[in-house]
């Protein structure tokens, strides 16, 4: 049995250093390979079809499996029959996602009521493109969040809303609509989108990824002329030190108190927090079991093709007779195992 223990406790200490590789996403390490272009010879010609969000509300969103499958073939075959070669496939049209994201929520264009399809659509997607010589570029919108009341009364009812309503600002667009970005002011934002990159990137065989159309001048300061939300822009990102037309502009720095660094710590890391639950549970009973095991003075082995072979408990008592108490604990024990 001590055998079996040790065993077992290696299981789990091999287990929890393979975990922790896996959970060690540090986003600060990151590789930049600088190369130079005049140096470079491309000769890939790329022709490329977009997939938008809008192609998935009207052909793609709740649908089964199959369903989506057989669709999805549809229109790479025609994209194929276009001689095209790539996909740019919209996978975060709006501060969601078309696939499994422990950060943002499933998007609307691909489950109306946000709640989980039952499979992976970008994982279709990426296999179904690659079998057709399709190279796949996962397009985000970075800062969206939404595009009218609708979208925005939608992502409001979100965990993710709740986590970041701080960093995230409201305006109107030009139909008098409430819209949703994050706000580029924050460091959060970048951090956040950063992120989104990492778990496409780390979890899917894409291509490469593609952003287009970041959606949030026209939300910094509502009211202002284009010139002066460009102008806004600028002072935001540091690259002026003063505003000559906008006198006054107040901005609050992001604080998150403890309850809130927490409940984010626990939002981004609740799968592996399960498992290190999980680990922990069954390495405590283990060690339980292992410290309140009895030591007995005797183990006494049965080999027999049956288990009916006497009374475990007479046997003890029978063996006890003739041992000592060889491990000084005060009492003679005796152990019996059938094998």
């Amino acid at each position: 049995m001590n055998n079996f223990f040790r065993k077992t406790l290696s299981v789990i200490f091999i287990f929890s250093i393979f975990f922790h590789i896996l959970s060690d996403n540090n986003f600060n390490n990151i590789i930049y390979i600088d190369s130079k272009a005049e140096e470079m010879k491309v000769s890939f010609d790329k022709r490329a079809c977009w997939i938008s969000f809008l192609d998935l509300e009207e052909f793609l969103c709740d649908l089964d499996e199959t369903s989506y499958r057989n669709k999805l073939c549809e229109m790479y075959d025609n994209i194929v029959s276009n001689n095209m070669n790539t996909v740019i496939f919209h996978v975060r049209p709006m501060g969601d996602a078309v696939y499994p994201s422990n950060i943002f929520p499933w998007s609307v264009y691909i489950s109306s009521d946000r709640s989980v399809p039952g499979y992976d659509p970008l994982f279709i997607a990426i296999e179904e493109a690659h079998k057709r010589g399709l190279l796949f570029e996962a397009w985000i919108n970075p800062y969206r969040l939404s595009k009218n009341n609708e979208t925005t009364d939608s992502f409001k009812k979100t965990g993710f809303y709740e986590y970041y309503k701080d960093i995230i600002m409201e305006y109107e667009n030009i139909d008098g609509e409430i819209c949703l970005s994050l706000d580029p002011l924050y460091e959060d934002s970048k951090r956040l989108i950063c992120e989104g990159v990492a778990e496409i990137a780390e979890n899917y065989d894409i291509d490469s990824i593609h952003f287009d159309d970041y959606f949030y001048v026209s939300g910094m300061g509502t009211g202002l002329s284009i010139e002066e939300k460009k102008e806004l822009m600028r002072l935001k990102q540091g690259l002026i030190d003063e505003s000559e037309t906008i006198h006054e502009v107040h901005e609050e720095a992001v604080i998150l108190t403890p309850w809130q660094k927490f409940r984010n710590f626990i939002y981004h890391n609740k799968w592996w927090l399960g498992l290190a639950v999980i680990f922990a549970a069954l390495a405590g009973f283990l060690i339980y079991n292992l410290a309140t095991k009895p030591n007995p003075d005797v183990i006494v082995l049965v080999m027999c093709n049956n288990n009916a072979v006497g009374n475990e408990s007479e046997l003890e008592d029978y063996v006890k007779q003739f041992t000592e108490d060889l491990n000084h604990n005060g009492k003679v024990q005796v152990a019996v195992y059938y094998i």
